[in-house]
Order: structure tokens, then C-alpha cells, then sequence
């Protein structure tokens, strides 16, 4: 058999070279025959695998070629477990997280060994560790991976609320929403570590959040357990409150309908990174699981794509002033007080009026529930109101602005649009 000149190297340099790699160590080999300076000799494999090749999921790399074998091509793709072992992982955008303990490296193995698309075995193997261990064990599993498990979670009804929430707390920190914001993606890490995530389960049912996820005063978040079957939606939810948890424990503050829209459209990105329209929630979660998504979904759907910051403001503004109407009205006390709450209407819709962009990325029906939402709050005057509603709709067209006073007429606030009807006329 002819062999080319060129294209394979000969035993003998063969040998040679991976005596040179027996005695430098694999990564100093791998980084020399690129023509480069060694590395300290503390170095190990996976320094050469983050050298190497990365295919487009992020699930396997090229081998390192210090012998040079296989000459001018490639060498073979190799799933990137196999770089990880005993060493930390290697994400982009992260720092290498420490060496794995005996037992998360035991459930590591273990998972390998089922292989990796196992994702119910994989759920409950995880339910042994503690938070900590979890952690380490997800940051070191490729995304297919994890999506199999957060699939397997929520259809087959596996894994434990902690497991799950670490789970798909991963794949959120994971998107490129993370990598842009390593700082928030590390802080839900040390929250969930801490015990700061938790799934709404009160002893009184009546003590139940009110709504889909919330994050407390004292930073803590927490999400209802409809959660856990609809693992983007869920994904995407950490998302947004722990970017609210993340300001707050660096003392960051803005007004409330920019802090908001920042939330949504970060719960947006992640949403639709991890699939988008082709996600659905499990079967297994019923209706509230269901419309737990759906909400996710009418977001990131009314934000366009990619996100628009001015319809991500105008959609905002116009489902929590309806939302802090309708509670100052039925809840009272529960949730701060029909004053408190009035007020933060009050002071979103003044926000939405300084932001005429945001103003003329309003829906016909949202202009008309942000109106209502403003003449139905029961703890602002008269005066208040007028206030508001000339701020925002002095934004709009006068064919705009007098739909919007019609319908207010319609529904009993008559004073009100007159009043707000000169105010245009005399600005």
C-alpha cells in the first residue's frame, strides 16, 4: 500500500511524539504542536479541550492531535463529558467551577453510564444530592442533556421540586440571555445554593402567591408549582425574577414599569432561545400548567422578534395597570392596600407617558384597558386621574385619543373624559 508523503506521519515520528506528550503532559503536547508556548505544568486535558473545536450545540469537540495522527484533518468529534471528568466544568461565558465532590461525581458517572438521553433516570439520580451537588453535576452535562431531563420531569411526572428548579434554572443560565448577563446567571446559581428559590407549597392554601412567581422583600423567589410542568416557561420565569433578585441585593433601583419591562423582556429572550413556539407545557400540569405558559407565551409573542423594547413597554404598562385596578379593587389589604396600589398605577402611568414610543407601540386595546385601568383605581382623585390619562394619551393621535375618551364615556366616566378632553385641547 502506497502511503503520500505528507499524510500520515510514520511510526517512528509517532512514537516520538507521544513520548513527547508522556513527558510535557497532553495539554503542553497539544498547545506546542500548534507552535505555541506550554502551558503551566499544573494544566490537564481539559485545558487543550477548550482550545479545541466546539460543534454548534456545544455538545461535543474535536479530539487534541499532539501526536499529530491524523495529519491536515481533523480529529474525531468527541462528546465533551469526556474533558470533564475530575476537572470543572468549561461553559462558555463562566469561570471553571471546582472539582466535583465524590458523590456528584459518583451521580456523573452513573448518568453517563445510562446515557445521556435517559433523562427520567437522570432526574431522579440527582434527587440524592444535595443543592450544591446538583448544581455541579448540570453544569457539567451537555444541553441535550438537560433538555431530555426537563422533558422526562415534566411529562412523566419525575424529580423533585429542587431538582427541577435547578434543572431548568441551568438552561436558563445557559442562553445566550446568560452569557450576556453572567453576573445575574451566577447570582440565581448562589440563590438556588442558598435555599432562596423554593416552589410555592404553604400549609393554608390561602396563603398561596398570588400569580405565577414573585420575588419576596427579603430577596427570596418563589414560583408556583405549575411551574414545574412547563420547563421553558419556567426557564424563562428565573429569568425575570432573578434579574428583579439581582438588583435588589445590589441595591439597583429604577421605576417600576422600566424595571418590569427589563424582567419581561429577559423572561422573552430566554423563551424563545430554548424554543419558543415549539415549546408546550406537560399534559401531566393540567390548566394551570397550561396557562402558565400561555402567559409566558403572550409576552414574548407581543414583544416581537427579536424583542421590541418599546412594545415590551407598552404591553407591560397596559397588563399591570389593569392588573394593580383589578387588585386595589377585589384585594385590599392582602396585596399593600387599595391607596398603595393606586399609587404605583399612578406612577406607571406618568412612566408610559414619558415614553411616546412606548404610547404609539399601543394596541387599540391596550389604549383602552390602560384608560380604564386609570378612572376604575380607587385611591386616586380626580384630579390624579386627569393628570394620568392626559400624559398618556397626549401622545397619541386625535383620532386616538377621542376613541379613547369615547370608551371611557361608555363606561360611566364621562366628567373624567371631558376633563381630560380640554386638557388636550388647552395644551
Amino acid at each position: 500500500m502506497k502511503i503520500e508523503q505528507g499524510q500520515h506521519r510514520t511510526m517512528s515520528s509517532f512514537s516520538e511524539s507521544l513520548e513527547q506528550t508522556a513527558a510535557v503532559g497532553p495539554a503542553a503536547a497539544f498547545v506546542q504542536a500548534q507552535g505555541q508556548a506550554p502551558p503551566p505544568a499544573t494544566a490537564d486535558l481539559a485545558d487543550a479541550f477548550e482550545q479545541s473545536e466546539v460543534d454548534s450545540f456545544g455538545f461535543a469537540r474535536r479530539m487534541p492531535d499532539p501526536a499529530g495522527f491524523y495529519g491536515d484533518r481533523a480529529g474525531p468529534a468527541v462528546p465533551a463529558y469526556l474533558f470533564r471528568s475530575g476537572a470543572g466544568a468549561v461553559q462558555a461565558g463562566t469561570e471553571r467551577k471546582p472539582m466535583l465532590g465524590p458523590r456528584a461525581g459518583e451521580a456523573l458517572a452513573d448518568i453517563k453510564g445510562r446515557g445521556f438521553l435517559d433523562g427520567s433516570y437522570a432526574v431522579q439520580r440527582l434527587a440524592a444530592l444535595p443543592r450544591d451537588e446538583q448544581l455541579q453535576v448540570l453544569e457539567q452535562l451537555p444541553n441535550a442533556a438537560l433538555r431530555s431531563m426537563a422533558r422526562a420531569a415534566s411529562r412523566e411526572g419525575v424529580g423533585s421540586d429542587d431538582v427541577i428548579t435547578a434543572l431548568n434554572l441551568e438552561r436558563a443560565c445557559r442562553t445566550e440571555w446568560g452569557k450576556d448577563n453572567p453576573d445575574v446567571a451566577d447570582h440565581l446559581r448562589d440563590m438556588f445554593r442558598d435555599g432562596k428559590i423554593a416552589v410555592d407549597r404553604p400549609a393554608d392554601p390561602k396563603d398561596k402567591i398570588d400569580g405565577w412567581a414573585l420575588t419576596r422583600k427579603d430577596g427570596t423567589i418563589v414560583l408556583n408549582p405549575a411551574a414545574l410542568r412547563a420547563p421553558e416557561a419556567m426557564s424563562a420565569t428565573l429569568a425575570h425574577e432573578g434579574l428583579h433578585a439581582y438588583r435588589a441585593a445590589n441595591g439597583e433601583t429604577m421605576p417600576t414599569l422600566q424595571e418590569e419591562t427589563d424582567a419581561h423582556l429577559a423572561e422573552a429572550q430566554v423563551f424563545g432561545q430554548l424554543g419558543g413556539p415549539e415549546t408546550f407545557p406537560s399534559p401531566l400540569g393540567g390548566k394551570e400548567a397550561a396557562a402558565f405558559d400561555a402567559s409566558v407565551r403572550e409576552s414574548a409573542e407581543a414583544f416581537g422578534d427579536p424583542p421590541d423594547p418599546a412594545k415590551a413597554k407598552a404591553h407591560v404598562a397596559a397588563q399591570y395597570m389593569t392588573g394593580y385596578a383589578k387588585w386595589a379593587t377585589e384585594a385590599g389589604e392582602k396585596v399593600g392596600g387599595k391607596d398603595t396600589i393606586s399609587r404605583k398605577l399612578q406612577g406607571m402611568a406618568r412612566d408610559l407617558g414619558n415614553d411616546a414610543a412606548a404610547v404609539q407601540a399601543l394596541s387599540y386595546t391596550q389604549v383602552m384597558d390602560t384608560a380604564l385601568a386609570v378612572a376604575n383605581a380607587p385611591g386616586l382623585s380626580a384630579a390624579d386621574k386627569q393628570a394620568a390619562l392626559t400624559g398618556v394619551l397626549r401622545n397619541l393621535e386625535p383620532q386616538e385619543q377621542a376613541m379613547a375618551l369615547r370608551w371611557l364615556s361608555s363606561h360611566k366616566h364621562d366628567a373624567l373624559a371631558s376633563a381630560v378632553a380640554r386638557q388636550l385641547r388647552d395644551d
